[in-house]
């Protein structure tokens, strides 16, 4: 259910926590301030794919989610990359 890998952008799954998935730039973005409107609007074009979908396949069902991004060394950001986390939560 993620979508396909493009020029710019790819997803990536993780099992902890279960169903984390991240949207990876393929370019350095550093920081996330160089992404041009358009990169912004694909960035959100590609977490609403992954997110439905997402939703509706982990085991136990998602709740919630949290987005994350890391914009910076001082955040803990460790590579000038953007990925950008989207984090099945649930409640309880």
């Amino acid at each position: 259910w993620l979508p396909t890998n493009c020029s710019r952008w790819c997803a990536a799954s993780s099992t902890r926590p279960i169903g984390q998935t991240l949207i990876i730039a393929r370019r350095a973005v550093d920081p996330v301030q160089e992404l041009t409107g358009q990169g912004k609007e694909r960035l959100f074009l590609w977490t609403d794919s992954i997110q439905n979908p997402l939703a509706n396949t982990v085991v136990p069902t998602a709740d919630a989610f949290n987005f994350g991004l890391n914009d910076g060394l001082a955040v803990g950001q460790s590579i000038p990359q953007l990925p950008f986390h989207i984090i099945p939560r649930y409640a309880g």
